[in-house]
């Protein structure tokens, strides 16, 4: 196993971390990501992967605190089932993780708009929500994804400048709206005093 992770700070929003990994048998018990809970970006070309796999490094994260996950890659909405299979198991199994969510990329979504939505869009839920839930950006077995993510997160102000959010917002409801517009626009502030 080759377990790699670099911490990084976006302004205005959140601690994030990206980690790679071989496979998801790779994943630690254990990783302090310096909250309870957190969200995360799930990277992976899960095509040879067995489901078996995916939901043990699911629950592996659930127990560990996730909140709420976007999955991307090749099948990205079988992985995004198999979490959501892993939170059902938990459920039945009185495992208390109420209201833990999934989402999924869209089949033509990049990952720049994956990492995007992860950074400004995806949340935790009510009961997880502490104000500080850092995003942990985990990539399973493509080198090359991680690289392009670890590029873009050691130079956040100019993957958001590159972004351009108008089209992904309008996909969103109201509420999501509002929270994404305020965001961007406190980073934006922030990037401007610094300039």
């Amino acid at each position: 196993m080759d377990l790699r992770i670099i911490s990084c700070d976006i302004p205005g929003q959140r601690r994030v971390h990206l980690a790679q990994i071989d496979h998801p048998d790779d994943w630690p018990e254990d990783v302090d990501l310096g909250s309870p809970h957190f969200i995360s970006l799930v990277a992976v070309d899960a095509r040879e992967l067995t489901d078996e796999a995916i939901i043990t490094m699911a629950e592996k994260l659930l127990d560990r605190g996730l909140a709420n996950v976007h999955t991307f890659g090749p099948s990205a909405e079988r992985t995004h089932m198999l979490f959501d299979r892993a939170v059902i198991g938990r459920s039945l199994r009185s495992v208390d993780h109420p209201d833990a969510m999934t989402s999924n990329a869209g089949a033509n979504e990049s990952i720049d708009a994956a990492l995007w939505y992860a950074t400004f869009v995806l949340w935790p839920p009510d009961p997880y929500d502490d104000g500080a839930n850092p995003l942990l950006v985990l990539v399973i077995g493509n080198p090359g994804w991680a690289e392009h993510l670890e590029t873009r997160l050691l130079d956040f102000d100019r993957f958001a400048c590159d972004m351009e959010p108008s089209w992904f917002v309008r996909r969103l409801d109201p509420l999501i709206r509002f929270r994404t517009r305020r965001r961007i626009r406190r980073l934006a502030q922030q990037i401007s005093r610094r300039n």
